[in-house]
């Protein structure tokens, strides 16, 4: 079947408002290959007349972008129950972004600390030390390292607030 319509004199006419479109859709990176498929598709398929052809490459477009989510969808699908098959767990991509967000909130705050607070935390929480070694390594009784550390967390759990929730989860998975 022979297209109603002249390819390229379609491209220059619509070229730019579905590359606009894709990319609103896509966005930029993807936008020339939606774009590319929307051609194609509008050869394999063409529509039964020449009239109206903008509204009609636009939807042709939508339909080629909603069958690339469907396809990631479905090999996301295939992916997670592979991997459940296979007995592994499935990282949670919402949760892994999230805990890194709170743990980059995390070593700001505790830079942001003063002395001694933001040495005996990091010593403590961040290279394990006890604080029977931070006292001795400082020279002070440890019964200040441990208040020390009190007052510290306390510090951090103000300055993190209520949506800090667990402070040492931005660290501990």
């Amino acid at each position: 079947m022979v297209p109603p319509f002249e390819l390229t004199e379609q491209i220059q006419r619509h070229g730019a408002a579905l590359r606009r479109l894709a990319a609103d859709l896509v966005g930029s990176s993807l936008a020339d290959d939606a774009v590319q498929q929307t051609w194609l598709g509008a050869l394999r398929r063409p529509p039964r007349d020449g009239d109206g052809l903008g509204p009609w490459f636009a939807t042709v477009l939508r339909s080629v972008v909603a069958g690339w989510r469907r396809g990631d969808r479905r090999r996301r699908a295939r992916e997670h129950a592979a991997a459940l098959a296979r007995g592994l767990e499935v990282p949670d991509h919402g949760a892994t972004t999230a805990r890194h967000e709170l743990a980059q909130r995390l070593l700001a705050e505790v830079e942001a600390l003063a002395e001694p607070y933001r040495t005996v935390i990091w010593q403590r929480f961040f290279v394990g030390l006890p604080p029977r070694e931070i006292a001795r390594a400082h020279g002070v009784p440890v019964e200040t390292v441990k208040s020390q550390q009190k007052r510290g967390l306390a510090m951090l759990r103000l300055r993190l607030g209520d949506g800090g929730g667990d402070w040492r989860a931005g660290v501990v998975g």
